[in-house]
């Protein structure tokens, strides 16, 4: 007799063999990580039928995506890999549309974010990314700033905004967004010394992100 399954039970089951791919991603066994896919593909399937516009919908074409990711990552085949990713970023695009018709929480603001970024840095969609990126900064400055993570500053948001801009041809909006976001800094030195700062603060974040590894 077959079980069915709730909203939970099936985005677990989803999550449970998305995890069981992660693991095989050191051994690149493509043909083992695809049977995993075809196993994720249903319960995805099954949970849009079901439960359409929901969390658990959400949640499910979010662990889909990361699954297509990962597998795009272990192929050596660089137009399969490639066409993976796109179809990843497309399900992340579903996945964080939902999310924004719904609560629009902390984790509805990270969502939106790191799709946003994904889109910008690597999958060069700079324009859709851009529009994903104002989402997030609007929701994640609604927020009250106790619900926010202590280390959390909007430097990446603003950082992916100016990218986006520049990368669109828009540089005079692009330095006007960095200018903003960098005011106590250039008000402090000029532009000839901003590389060096840049490369100061990303050797000092390295040496702290060893830091904290260790512990």
């Amino acid at each position: 007799m077959k079980t069915t399954l709730d909203s939970t039970q099936a985005v677990e089951q989803i999550t449970t063999l998305f995890q069981s791919l992660q693991r095989l991603a050191p051994t690149r066994n493509i043909k083992a990580a695809r049977k995993i896919e075809r196993q994720i593909v249903p319960l995805v399937h099954s949970v849009a039928a079901q439960w359409p516009n929901t969390s658990a919908h959400a949640d499910a074409l979010f662990y889909y995506e990361c699954t297509l990711l990962a597998l795009s990552r272990m192929t050596r085949r660089k137009d399969v890999s490639g066409r993976l990713r796109d179809a990843a970023y497309k399900l992340g695009a579903q996945s964080v549309d939902i999310r924004l018709k719904g609560k629009r929480d902390l984790g509805t603001g990270f969502a939106t974010y790191n799709l946003a970024i994904d889109l910008i840095g690597s999958h060069n969609q700079p324009a859709l990314g851009l529009q994903y990126m104002l989402k997030a900064r609007r929701i994640l400055k609604a927020l009250p700033a106790n619900q926010l993570p202590r280390s959390f500053q909007f430097f990446w948001i603003e950082y992916g905004i100016a990218k986006a801009y520049r990368d669109l041809g828009q540089t005079e909006k692009s330095a006007r967004q960095l200018k903003r976001t960098l005011g106590p800094v250039l008000s402090a030195y000029d532009f000839g010394d901003l590389r060096g700062i840049a490369k100061c603060a990303e050797l000092l974040a390295e040496i702290d992100i060893d830091r904290r590894s260790k512990k």
